[in-house]
C-alpha cells in the first residue's frame, strides 16, 4: 500500500526512512500519524515513531508479521493506546519506534499503578528482574498496563504467580481471580495439582486482609451476598494458583492498575 503525501511528509519530519513506512504501512493499512511520548510530569509530546490506530484483534497477528521486518533495520513494533489531547483513550495503537530495546515502550509510555503506590520506576525495575530471572520481552504498554511474553518462566510458577499478585493485584482480582469453577472445573483442578500450597507468607498476607474484610461494616445484604459466595470472585489464594497455572499454559502476562 503506498503512502500518501501527508505520510512521506510525517516520514521526512520524524528522519524515519520512507522503505520503513511502506512496512508498516503494508502491515498496517491504516493512517500514518506521529508517536506520541509520556514526559516525566506526564504531558504528552510528539517523538520520532509511528502510531497507526488499530483493532484489538489485530494487535498480535500485526506485531508477529512486523517484528521480522523491522529489526535488522534497527526498528521495533509495540502494542500500545492513543490518546487524545484531552487524556482520553481513543483505540489500540501499533506504535513503532527506531530501538533494539523491547523496554523502550516502558519508557516512553511511563505505565504505573499509582492507586497501588507503584510508580514507573518501580515497574521497570520489577521487569528488568524478572528479565534477569527468565527470558522475556516487553511486547506493549501504556500508562496503566503492561504486556509480556515469557519463552521461559522463573523457576518456581507459584512463587512467581505470588510475586506478580503482590506487584499488581488487579490479575488476580480483576482476571483469572472472577472465572467460577463451576464453569472450568478442569482448569481448577490443574491450578491446584501445580500449586497445592502457598508459601507461609502469602497465606499471612491473604489471612489479614481477609480478616481486615471481615471487619469492615457493610450493608446486611451485601454482607449476606458476601458469606453465600454470591456474584463474587474466586478466593485470592485460588486465584494466585490460576495466575500461576495460566502464566505456565499461555507464558503470557498482562498487568494493569485500575
Amino acid at each position: 500500500m503506498s503512502l500518501t503525501t501527508v505520510e512521506r511528509e510525517l516520514a521526512s519530519t520524524i528522519g524515519m526512512s520512507v522503505e520503513i513506512c511502506e512496512i508498516v504501512k503494508q502491515q498496517c493499512p491504516g493512517i500514518l500519524s506521529q508517536l506520541s511520548a509520556v514526559t516525566a510530569d506526564y504531558q504528552w509530546q510528539p517523538i520520532a515513531g509511528l502510531s497507526v490506530a488499530v483493532k484489538r484483534s489485530d494487535v498480535q497477528p500485526m506485531l508477529a508479521a512486523l517484528q521480522p521486518k523491522l529489526i535488522p533495520h534497527g526498528y521495533r513494533a509495540f502494542w500500545s493506546e492513543s490518546r487524545g489531547p484531552d487524556g482520553r483513550r481513543q483505540s489500540d495503537e501499533i506504535a513503532v519506534a527506531r530501538t533494539d530495546s523491547d523496554t523502550f515502550i516502558l519508557d516512553i509510555r511511563r505505565p504505573s499503578g499509582a492507586n497501588y503506590g507503584v510508580s514507573a520506576a518501580d515497574v521497570v525495575n520489577k521487569i528488568q528482574d524478572w528479565k534477569e530471572r527468565s527470558k522475556c520481552q516487553v511486547i506493549g504498554a501504556a500508562t496503566d498496563w503492561v504486556a509480556i511474553d515469557f519463552e521461559t518462566l522463573p523457576d518456581n510458577a507459584c512463587r512467581f504467580a505470588e510475586e506478580v499478585y503482590c506487584f499488581c493485584p488487579d490479575t488476580v482480582e480483576q482476571g483469572v481471580g472472577l472465572m467460577s469453577e463451576e464453569d472450568d472445573p478442569e482448569t481448577f483442578a490443574a491450578a491446584r495439582k501445580l500449586c497445592p500450597t502457598l508459601s507461609a507468607e502469602m497465606q499471612q498476607k491473604i489471612d489479614a486482609q481477609t480478616a481486615r474484610f471481615q471487619q469492615m461494616t457493610l450493608p446486611p445484604q451485601l454482607r449476606q451476598m458476601l458469606d453465600a459466595g454470591m456474584g463474587f470472585s474466586t478466593p485470592t489464594d485460588m486465584g494466585i494458583r490460576l495466575l500461576a497455572y495460566n502464566l505456565q499454559l499461555s507464558r503470557q502476562l498482562f498487568l494493569w492498575w485500575d
